[in-house]
């Protein structure tokens, strides 16, 4: 009898949860916590695993991609990374979507949300919501609408630059820029396309909002630190597991691969691009990263084998 009360509380409960995401009243009258927190990053440069690390705190409602999951499958979109200020169909998607997430009703599309009951009546106001997103390209929309604090992540080029092309995305016509060499190669078109999308959101975040930027390098070569810092810098309470979560992320052995895979030995992701591109690879990424104006990676030794 006990075993069936119980369940019978979780499955109310979880209705409960269920019906204050998804309802426009409840999400007026019970709003979560100001600020609310953007995640935001280039794809493919470690937010998911970041994101799921911060999510452990009890401060914070994870939403993964609540606008780009949805406008990708759902809505039909076709790339990542869009400039919606120039695209008046993707503009409406976007506000949609976007106003949804920003007011704790997201779209309910699959793996969007990391725990429903974090939406109950009782947690809303004591959580802020975390939104990870990786359209840096939006980036004067998200502050000039929500006034979010944002987290913006940058990898290494050639890191991201590898994992686009293990992926089968390097050549896809939002990664690729036209640096004004005729004869560019696509690892150079990239390296440009990469540096200045990162710098065309970072001189509006840099300019319009409370932010934080963090280097995914720092994270994978010190995690027991630096992510203890990150969850001070948003003022977020550091999960009473704490240990145990970064050694199961960041030093975890034999477990599957794959390229979705957010438990891993960090320091050895860090710089495989180091292993796996050619010499001439990696200086065609940097010619086009140089190209871009981007002042972060621009030492000598931060292109060199470690």
């Amino acid at each position: 009898m006990l075993k069936q009360a119980k369940q019978i509380l979780k499955t109310i409960e979880l209705t409960e949860a269920y019906y204050c995401s998804r309802n426009k009243f409840v999400a007026s009258l019970l709003p979560f916590k100001s600020p609310t927190i953007l995640l935001l990053s280039y794809p493919r440069s470690g937010s998911s695993w970041i994101g799921e690390i911060l999510a452990k705190s009890e401060s914070v409602t994870y939403l993964r991609e609540p606008i780009t999951q949805p406008y990708l499958k759902a809505k039909e979109g076709k790339y990542t990374l869009i400039d919606i200020d120039n695209n008046p169909l993707a503009y409406s998607i976007y506000r949609e979507l976007s106003d949804k997430a920003f007011r704790g009703r997201p779209h309910p599309y699959p793996d969007v949300i990391n725990n429903i009951h974090h939406f109950s009546l009782l947690q809303r106001r004591t959580r802020h919501l975390l939104i990870k997103e990786v359209n840096p390209k939006a980036a004067g929309f998200y502050c000039q609408r929500y006034c979010p604090k944002i987290l913006f992540i940058l990898r290494h080029p050639a890191a991201v630059a590898l994992s686009f092309a293990r992926q089968g995305w390097l050549e896809s016509p939002d990664t690729q820029l036209d640096t004004g060499d005729l004869n560019a190669s696509v690892w150079e078109k990239f390296g440009y396309a990469y540096g200045s999308t990162i710098k065309y959101a970072l001189d509006i975040i840099q300019k319009n909002c409370a932010h934080e930027i963090i280097l995914y390098e720092n994270l994978a070569l010190y995690p027991q630190e630096q992510f203890r810092r990150l969850f001070q810098l948003l003022e977020l309470d550091i999960p009473k597991n704490y240990e145990e979560i970064v050694q199961n992320y960041c030093y975890s052995e034999n477990i599957f691969q794959d390229n979705y895979q957010t438990r891993r030995i960090s320091k050895h992701v860090a710089y495989k691009w180091c292993e796996q591109l050619s010499n001439q690879e990696i200086a065609l990424i940097r010619k086009g990263f140089t190209i871009s104006g981007l002042r972060f990676y621009s030492d000598d030794a931060e292109w060199l084998p470690k």
